[in-house]
């Protein structure tokens, strides 16, 4: 199963993943899981509220 796709912002020309899994699913793949530095707007976006404590 493809988990994410790397792709490239038009206007900033920066690398970002375009991530398919939400979830407990982000936070069992290594590769994915940011622990608790993951943003306000990235846990909405991600299905992570309530997954996570917030950062101190």
């Amino acid at each position: 199963m493809k988990t994410f796709t790397i792709k490239i912002d038009p206007l900033t020309g920066e690398e970002y993943f375009e991530v398919y899994l939400r979830g407990r699913q982000i936070l069992n793949d290594p590769l994915l899981n940011k622990a608790s530095a993951f943003t306000l707007e990235e846990r909405m976006n991600l299905g992570l509220v309530g997954l996570l404590r917030y950062g101190i």
